[in-house]
């Protein structure tokens, strides 16, 4: 691995070597974005991570939506992280995503249609790519599967459980369920990837490094995006807009409070007033009576 000078660096270097609090949090889309665009060997790690394959079977990976941080990035609504293409024969997409905006399901199904819509001319239905995509969140996506740390969705048969296609798949990876990882995700490194993305100093990526010769390259490159100015800005920026949709979620969900409280009111009140208008049509009864 060579750093921007050209020089061969590793993690084991001493010079510079930065220590403490990371200063910049390692969920970020941006962070995500570059890293795995500026490190193919990162990108083909956390692929086949989450996919269980051999990283030897993997001859090319190439990333087709690539961004630049002069361009793009301007844009906060930024579409989708990461399109990457293995072997010409599989798309892939990944994306990290920390604020919950309610949606994940329908939006990661209009990526992976998009995707799966990839005939070219002159092709058949068989030849279509298989498209797959890859989640990770940080935050829980259905509170009932909230001791799930790597879920895979498939379409499939509701009563016979027989598989439509192999060639479509959804992977939601809870970066806060690492503790319940599966033999499985311990053998490909899932739990691994979890950490590093969780990671809040530069001790707990260098000790995952000691397990992961991708994660040893990827701290590497996080030195170098750290040291780049237009990066912080553009890192920077993308906090300040995560705070302000934080904002208008809570904010939104007082409105709903406070509306559900009113209408619970004006419930009682209704009753009150049904009650009296009950007894105001029993005591006229009684009066009629007399």
């Amino acid at each position: 691995m060579k750093n921007e000078l050209g020089k061969s660096i590793t993690t084991t270097d001493t010079e510079e070597k930065p220590s403490g609090p990371l200063p910049f949090r390692m969920t970020s889309d941006i962070l995500f974005k570059m890293l795995l665009q500026r490190d193919n060997n990162v990108l083909k790690s956390i692929s086949c991570s989450i996919l269980g394959i051999d990283p030897s079977t993997v001859r090319s990976i190439i990333i087709e939506n690539p961004i630049s941080l002069s361009n793009e990035l301007d844009d906060k609504e930024m579409i989708l992280d990461v399109k990457a293409n293995m072997n010409d024969k599989s798309f892939i997409n990944l994306e990290m995503q920390v604020l919950d905006l309610h949606d994940w399901p329908e939006r990661s199904l209009s990526y992976i249609c998009r995707c799966f819509d990839n005939l070219k001319s002159g092709n058949g239905y068989l030849d279509v790519q298989s498209a797959v995509h890859i989640g990770f969140l940080d935050y829980t996506l259905f509170p009932e599967d909230d001791s799930e740390f790597v879920s895979e969705y498939r379409i499939i048969n509701t009563r016979t459980k027989r598989l439509y296609s192999s060639k479509v798949g959804i992977y939601v990876v809870n970066l806060n369920n690492e503790r319940y990882a599966t033999d499985d995700d311990i053998k490909y490194h899932r739990n691994l990837w979890a950490r590093f993305f969780k990671a809040k100093t530069w001790e707990d990526l260098y000790m995952l490094a000691e397990k992961d010769n991708a994660i040893d390259e990827a701290i590497v490159t996080l030195r170098v995006l750290t040291k780049d100015e237009e990066f912080k800005q553009r890192y920077l920026a993308r906090l300040d807009y995560e705070r302000v949709m934080r904002d208008q979620e809570i904010y939104a969900e007082g409105i709903k409070k406070e509306n559900i409280e009113l209408k619970n009111a004006l419930a009682v009140k209704d009753a009150a007033l049904a009650d009296k208008d009950a007894e105001i049509t029993r005591l006229r009864a009684l009066l009629n009576n007399q």
